[in-house]
């Protein structure tokens, strides 16, 4: 039926509900015949015009939809009256959604007495989810009311979800037979390369609801796609195709009869060779990169057509397990997101694990140039490799990049082996803060087949043997890169990288100089200072709930005998401090191997500072804490504490009957109280238990002469109850 047939069937069937068979595709928005109750919901069933809406309508320009609403939608589109006959006994619709992420969905309800809602017994389907900016069709079978008169109603009750389209709602003949099968298939592949994707297509058919797709490399193969269904569309593309291989393909149509039977089959066949996919960005900030320098490629370019430059023709040697270091130079005025891949088992793409080699951020600075000190996998395969850099002003960045501001450029590495054996080390900086300045620890722990040394490009150590050296110093807020060169051949130069302090880094910069915090009862009782002046990123693993921005300080804490600790950030003991937009970590096990518990970037009523309680830890067991600044753009102080309401150190009124003396105490404490005393445990402010004794009596001595001097907590059993006393060991 054609489209202005379905109108002015649509007119005339609403105009007179005697008609037996109708469609209304809406555009003349939702005619009187139907009934709409919004169920006082503002944002309920409406006729709406396409231009405004990120999806075309299903046929001409208009469509009903719900849009977004906060309150519950209890809105129901009912259609006119009409009688279930032969030639109306299929109720089909077309069906979408705005969002994948909060989809709308609805159900289809049946009534034979009115258009109230509670006339709405019948269920002909509920929870029906349309896909997002696409049309799928639906059809329903009404013979179980053939003869009588029915409205159809289709209520959405969602809430805080987004908007739900309705289009081409139809009642008609169900077909009596499965529909014929596809004609004009059409296979279309790319010429040239046999790995890029090609697509199929074939003309609708009619009382189609829907396609099954089946794909497969060999005769009547599902190993591509089994039986897929597509819905209504009628082309399909396939990705990812291997060179010179034959597919064969079938779309078969269904219907709510059944599919349709003895359809042939279709083929083409990809072409011979395969190819690179080709970044196409189609603009770029100022010139985007500007130079390559890697090995013997020093590649200076300007403005390439696409953003893309193909300099797969320069070739450097690269050795398995060595430094290859590799210069990204950019003139865009922006910082740009960076990733290199490296096509390791040459099958013309960048996905497989391993192939991305690199990811960072170039500086805005004009020009500027990332540094990038790649080592070769020891494991690379030997011979020629495709390279790939790529710049983006946002990710995510992706090698087959086609839309804005973007700059790529491809070359090729040559994998072989090297002829010399370098020299190795790892390195730690020592800090002379008094004179402003640092030295760097080498541990020399192979000396390789040459005459080693180490250099910062002016002055060189001689390496002489294994074990530690020390070179420099070095002055704070100038960076130093330090090589420890082979001696003979600079192939088997080995790069120590590139060392940079504004001055002495807190002391508790690494997670094994933590600072303990003392717990206390509330976040004033044992506040601790801190800055991040000066901080750089720790080599703890960076597992956090919110990305780690680097200049992080590490603190610790015993948890207390309750098993609970709260952990604030805050002001400094002072009573104030500048704004310090703080994160926090907390990580169990032991410094090189924490395991991540939870995290709070701006806890409840805290504003920028950080809050986050535990609960059900282990008594006397260590936690620590890492403390950064969010984005770590700003230096400031803030102070930093640890507290459980258990630890409270109440006096002797707030435990009626029971008393101690002497306090302070030397030697001996009494303890007696009104009834028996089953047992006492003795903890220091750290929350460890440091002394345990059974009592069983009123009164009783205990002996805390090997305790330490300091305050400790006793907390004694009695009457099924728990009292806590405060003690102050003297010596």
């Amino acid at each position: 039926m054609k489209k202005i047939t379905l109108l002015l069937t649509s007119f005339l069937a609403f105009a007179y509900h005697g008609y037996a068979q109708f469609s209304d595709s809406f555009e003349a928005g939702i005619l009187s015949s139907w009934t709409v109750i919004n169920g006082g919901d503002a944002n309920g069933w409406e006729a709406w015009e396409d231009d405004t809406l990120p999806i075309s309508a299903h046929t001409g320009s208009h469509i009903v939809r719900i849009s977004y609403s906060s309150d519950a939608h209890d809105d129901y589109l009912i259609t006119p009256q009409f009688t279930v006959t032969a030639a109306s006994n299929q109720l089909s619709l077309w069906g979408s959604n705005l969002s994948d992420t909060f989809p709308e969905n609805f159900d289809i309800l049946i009534s034979t007495t009115g258009t109230s809602p509670a006339n709405f017994a019948g269920i002909i389907t509920s929870g029906v989810t349309p896909p997002t900016q696409t049309w799928q069709k639906y059809t329903y079978n009404l013979n179980a009311y053939l003869g009588q008169t029915v409205y159809i109603a289709f209520r959405s009750t969602t809430t805080n979800l987004n908007e739900l389209y309705l289009d081409d709602i139809t009642v008609n003949a169900i077909p009596l037979a499965p529909p014929a099968c596809i004609t004009n298939p059409v296979s279309t592949i790319n010429p040239t390369c046999g790995n890029f994707a090609s697509s199929i297509a074939w003309d609708a058919s009619t009382d189609a609801d829907g396609y099954y797709l089946t794909i497969g490399t060999t005769p009547g193969g599902t190993d591509i796609v089994n039986s897929q269904d597509v819905g209504l569309s009628t082309t399909y593309t396939l990705n990812n195709q291997t060179p010179n291989t034959t597919y064969y393909w079938k779309a078969v149509p269904y219907n709510i009869i059944g599919p349709s039977t003895g359809c042939p089959a279709n083929s083409f066949t990809t072409a011979a060779a395969p190819c690179y996919c080709a970044p196409n960005p189609s603009s770029v900030d100022g010139s985007g990169i500007t130079n390559v320098t890697m090995g013997t490629i020093n590649n200076t370019t300007t403005t390439e057509t696409n953003n893309y430059g193909d300099y797969s023709a320069m070739i450097t040697d690269a050795y398995q397990g060595l430094s290859m270091p590799i210069a990204i130079t950019y003139e865009t005025g922006y910082t740009y997101e960076t990733k290199i891949w490296i096509d390791w088992n040459n099958d013309y793409d960048f996905e497989d694990a391993g192939e991305e080699v690199y990811s960072g951020t170039s500086s805005a600075d004009i020009p500027t140039t990332l540094t990038v000190p790649y080592i070769i996998p020891a494991s690379a395969p030997l011979g020629h490799h495709r390279m790939r850099i790529g710049g983006q002003d946002s990710g995510p960045v992706i090698p087959c990049y086609d839309e804005s501001y973007g700059s790529f450029e491809d070359y090729t590495i040559n994998v072989t082996v090297a002829t010399c054996t370098p020299p190795a080390a790892t390195k730690t900086v020592t800090f002379d803060c008094p004179n402003n300045q640092f030295f760097v620890q080498a541990n020399i722990t192979a000396l390789g087949s040459g005459t080693p040394s180490i250099t910062d490009g002016t002055t060189n150590w001689p390496v002489t043997a294994t074990g530690n050296m020390q070179v420099g110093p070095f002055p704070f807020g100038t960076p130093v890169t330090l090589t420890l060169q082979h001696g003979s051949n600079a192939v088997c130069n080995i790069p120590l990288g590139t060392i940079s302090y504004e001055a002495c880094p807190p002391t508790n910069d690494e997670c094994s100089n933590a600072i303990a915090l003392t717990p206390g009862a509330n976040y004033l009782d044992h506040i601790v200072n801190g800055s991040n002046a000066a901080a750089t990123a720790s080599s703890e693993a960076s597992t956090t709930c919110f990305g780690l921005f680097g200049g992080d300080l590490w603190y610790s804490v015993v948890v207390p005998p309750s098993g609970n600790i709260t952990i604030e950030t805050g002001d400094t003991t002072a009573g104030g401090a500048p704004a310090f937009d703080s994160v926090i970590s907390i990580y169990s096990g032991t410094c090189g191997s924490l395991t991540h518990i939870d995290c709070d970037d701006d806890g409840a009523d805290t504003g920028s500072y950080s809050l986050k309680s535990l609960t059900g830890q282990t008594p006397g067991s260590t936690l620590y804490i890492r403390v950064f600044e969010y984005f770590n753009d700003n230096v400031a102080e803030f102070g930093i504490a640890a507290y459980d309401a258990s630890l409270s150190t109440p006096d002797f009124t707030n435990a009626p009957g029971l008393s101690s003396y002497p306090n302070p105490v030397k030697d001996v404490l009494n303890l007696s109280y009104s009834s028996t005393i089953s047992k006492i445990a003795i903890y220091n402010l750290l929350g460890q238990e440091v002394l345990r004794q059974d009592i069983n009596a009123a009164q009783s001595q205990v002996d805390v002469s090997k305790l330490a001097s300091g305050t400790y907590l006793v907390k004694a059993e009695a009457d099924g109850l728990q009292k806590t006393l405060k003690i102050v060991k003297s010596n």
